[in-house]
C-alpha cells in the first residue's frame, strides 16, 4: 500500500486494530524497498469477493494513495532452523 508521508505506521496499526475486518489481517509491516509501497499486510481471505471488499475498504482510507496485492503460490522452503542455529551459535 502506498500511503501519504508520515502515515505508514498509522495505517499499519489501523489495519491490525480491526475496523470491521473481522481479524483477517494477520500482520502488517513497514517497507523501505519500493518507494511506492510502504505498508504491507498479510491477509487471510476466503475468495475473490472478500479480497475485493478488503482492497476497496483500504482504498477508501483518505491517506491511502494506492493498493496492490500479490499472492504466494507455493512455499519452496525456509531456512528457519539454519538461521536460528546461526543466531545462537555466534
Amino acid at each position: 500500500m502506498s500511503v501519504e508521508k508520515g502515515r505508514s505506521e498509522e495505517l499499519a496499526k489501523k489495519l491490525l486494530d480491526g475496523n470491521g475486518n473481522n481479524n483477517i489481517i494477520m500482520n502488517t509491516s513497514l517497507r523501505i524497498d519500493d518507494p511506492q509501497i510502504n505498508v504491507s499486510a498479510q491477509v487471510l481471505y476466503k475468495g475473490s469477493e472478500e479480497l475485493l471488499e478488503i482492497i476497496e475498504s483500504v482504498k477508501a482510507t483518505s491517506y491511502v494513495k494506492n493498493v496492490e496485492w500479490s499472492e504466494a503460490v507455493k512455499v519452496v522452503g525456509n531456512n528457519n532452523i539454519g538461521m536460528l542455529e546461526r543466531l545462537f551459535n555466534t
